[in-house]
């Protein structure tokens, strides 16, 4: 393969005879554990997690078919090796709920034959196009800071690790960096990342060329170290690089400080924005937590074939116990190397024999060089409707009463308050992404943020007692200052836009209908009785293919990074991938498709039903956990009629509602008003946390989030009862 800048020498990390060895353990294990004998969870975790990162090291940059056959491949050894130790686990304690022995053996049994067969494909490769490694990092492009060779006290137990002196980019990558790699190279992002329209950033310090870069896979970040001359850091580096050498738990000390990151938030913010508050670590790192996770070279052992994210997005919220918060420098998540996400970003580091480097003076007054922001639509600039005046007087009450006598249902009241804002705010906001309407998208995102920040401080406001590690009186100024935020903000958010998406004639998506009859079903976790009317659902997750026809038909520009096939079409064929469900897609992309289709998002009870059915089943099939019908833990999505053959129905017939794709629903929370629920579990994520893939379960997102796991299917009104 030849790009520019590029090369292709063979890289293979581990000698044929080291594969062997560590194959040979891995089979040894799995056969101890098949045949009911205690096996060496450590050491079939760590052969398999040497041979996942090898065989990471070895994926081509290509898109020929050898390539993009050999990378499939790579994919299905990382699933295989995620299963593997999964079901070995699940196993050894008699299956997980809903899950008996035999059936995790008899699924071990088939991962170890596919896991070998993957291996030898991967290994008897001869020709591997690879990126070559430059001479030295790019001192136009990268700043760095320099961290000293020595021990650091790592972990939550501060156990001593040593490491050598390296350097590491004192800022995340940015996307006007990546873009100078992508047009220097003519490479093509695996994840969902694109050059802005125009193929140029707009200048100044807030420009969307100085946030972080994202949407990227780990691929992605690996393609971009390897042309930039440097690497992904470790776990460890990262580690050190963040919170120094004394163990503290965030870059500045051990005190949380939510003024000091970007979190449960509206979107990225520039690099730089954070520096002078103090989001700085003991090294010169900046911005390590918060704004967005951070791919790193570290797989788990417990899931072998993922990589580390560490750092926390803005996408990420504060659970109840502080202890356990995604912000920590210790905290780590693990995702599939071919992952991408709105909140998914990168940083590098560099041996200690290169020079530290300092960005070019004018490239830096380049960013800062601010143009006047564009005037804000005479439209936008009408009084706050009725409903805003309303609910803002009935919530400011709240705050002030909530602040003098507090009690619990001052929140309830508080919620559900927020809840009504933001529903009406997410419906109200424009679907067009044009310069014209910034300000408004921006507004709605905002408020947003706003109503999920005043629901949590207002729970420890309520009981007059704060999370550890932040003092009450912090509560109530965030509570304070996020009403002031949603104040502001709500007039510009509420406004009412035209917009440019019009229900089209006919069924251009060829969506296949279910009919739901009315009646009661068993809904939740307390599985209550509810009563819903009658409605249609599509039967299968929206595709690939049906929201290319919507693209073409109304000249939509997706949000979430969604990008259509280069030739135009997807091949007709039984490995088109226009016939999986779309993903990379936000909460507003689907809306819009939905607008255009002719239905809505369900919301979470429609959802459920047509899940589970009225006699509220853990799985669409019955109670019982079958891995085989679901895509999970997987290389990518897979079609939507695989699920179907394979038995992914539920008792109304509605297809692959779990696993594949989550789905996003019209609903939020009490806890988070401001972000909206996905149901169903993804391909991307782990068979041993079954929680993830029953009908009940659903998960909380920014509705501008964007994840490559992350889709929707739509709902309407009963067309029989229309008749």
């Amino acid at each position: 393969m030849e790009i520019q800048g590029f090369q292709a020498p063979l890289v293979r990390p581990l000698l044929p005879k080291q594969v062997a060895e560590l194959r040979t353990k891995v089979n040894e294990q799995v056969d101890q554990c098949l045949s009911g004998q205690t096996y060496d969870k450590q050491n079939l975790g760590e052969s398999l997690q040497q041979l996942a990162q090898a065989a990471r090291g070895l994926r081509a940059q290509a898109t020929t078919p050898d390539a993009l056959a050999i990378n499939k491949t790579i994919g299905q050894l990382h699933a295989s090796a995620n299963k593997i130790a999964s079901y070995a686990a699940m196993s050894m304690v008699g299956g997980a709920a809903g899950v008996a022995s035999a059936t995790s053996l008899e699924y071990l049994q088939d991962q170890k034959a596919l896991f070998n067969q993957s291996l030898e494909k991967v290994f008897s490769t001869t020709a591997v196009e690879q990126v070559k490694i430059a001479q030295g990092p790019r001192e136009d492009l990268i700043e760095f800071v320099e961290v000293p060779a020595g021990p650091f006290k790592a972990g939550y137990d501060h156990h001593e690790v040593n490491l050598p002196a390296y350097r590491l980019s004192k800022y995340p990558v940015t996307n006007q960096q990546y873009m100078e790699f992508v047009k220097a190279t003519d490479y093509k992002s695996q994840g969902s990342w694109s050059v802005p329209e125009g193929g140029a950033y707009p200048p100044g310090e807030d420009s969307p060329g100085n946030h972080p870069c994202v949407n990227v896979t780990f691929y992605d970040a690996q393609a971009f170290a390897g042309w930039a001359g440097v690497r992904l850091p470790s776990e460890d580096e990262w580690e050190k690089g963040a919170r120094g050498t004394d163990g503290r738990k965030y870059p500045w000390g051990n005190e949380w400080r939510p003024d000091l990151l970007n979190y449960d938030s509206s979107g990225t913010t520039p690099v730089t924005a954070f520096e002078k508050k103090g989001n700085v670590s003991p090294f010169g790192a900046v911005d390590m937590v918060g704004n967005v996770l951070e791919w790193v070279d570290t797989g788990p052992s417990r899931r072998p074939g993922a990589v580390l994210l560490k750092g926390g997005a803005f996408t990420n919220y504060l659970p109840e116990n502080l202890d356990i918060q995604p912000f920590d420098c210790v905290r780590h998540t693990s995702e599939s190397p071919e992952s991408s996400y709105a909140g998914f970003g990168f940083r590098v580091c560099s041996d200690a024999s290169f020079e530290p480097t300092v960005l070019d003076p004018k490239r830096r007054q380049s960013m800062l060089k601010e143009d006047a922001p564009p005037p804000v639509p005479e439209f936008l600039l009408k009084g706050p409707p009725t409903f805003a005046d309303a609910k803002l007087t009935r919530l400011e009450g709240v705050v002030r009463d909530l602040k003098v006598v507090p009690e619990a249902t001052d929140v309830k009241t508080m919620q559900q308050l927020l809840q009504e804002i933001s529903a009406q705010v997410r419906s109200n906001r424009p679907l067009s992404a044009s310069k014209e309407t910034i300000r408004q998208r921006q507004a709605v995102n905002e408020v947003m943020a706003a109503a999920n920040k005043m629901a949590y401080f207002a729970a420890f406001v309520a009981i007059g007692s704060s999370p550890a590690g932040m003092a009450l009186a912090s509560c109530v100024d965030g509570l304070d200052e996020n009403f002031e935020t949603l104040k502001s903000k709500l007039p510009l958010a509420m406004q009412h836009t035209q917009t440019t998406i019009q229900p089209a004639q006919g069924n251009p998506a060829r969506l296949d209908w279910v009919e739901i009859p009315a009646g009661e079903f068993t809904f939740g976790r307390d599985k209550a009785k509810v009563h819903l009317d009658s409605y249609e659902v599509s039967k299968y997750p929206v595709t690939n293919s049906q929201f290319l026809e919507f693209i073409k038909d109304t000249g939509y520009k997706p949000e979430g990074g969604w990008n259509a096939p280069a030739e135009g079409a997807y091949p007709k064929d039984e490995h088109s991938v226009g016939d999986h469900p779309v993903v990379s897609v936000t909460y507003f992309d689907a809306q819009a498709f939905a607008k255009w289709a002719g239905g809505r998002l369900p919301t979470e009870k429609e959802w459920e039903k047509a899940g589970r059915g009225s006699e509220g089943l853990q799985f669409p099939w019955g109670n019982d956990w079958r891995p085989e019908a679901v895509q999970h833990d997987g290389e990518m999505t897979s079609s939507v009629y695989e699920s179907e053959k394979k038995g992914n129905v539920s008792p109304y017939g509605v297809v692959d509602m779990v696993g594949n794709a989550l789905e996003w629903v019209d609903d939020s929370t009490r806890e988070r008003p401001g972000s909206v629920i996905l149901k169903g579990g993804a391909w991307s994520n782990g068979s041993g946390s079954l929680k993830v893939f029953n009908n009940v379960r659903r998960t909380t997102e920014n509705p501008q989030g964007a994840y490559r796991g992350f889709g929707f299917r739509i709902v309407r009104d009963s067309q029989a009862e229309k008749a």
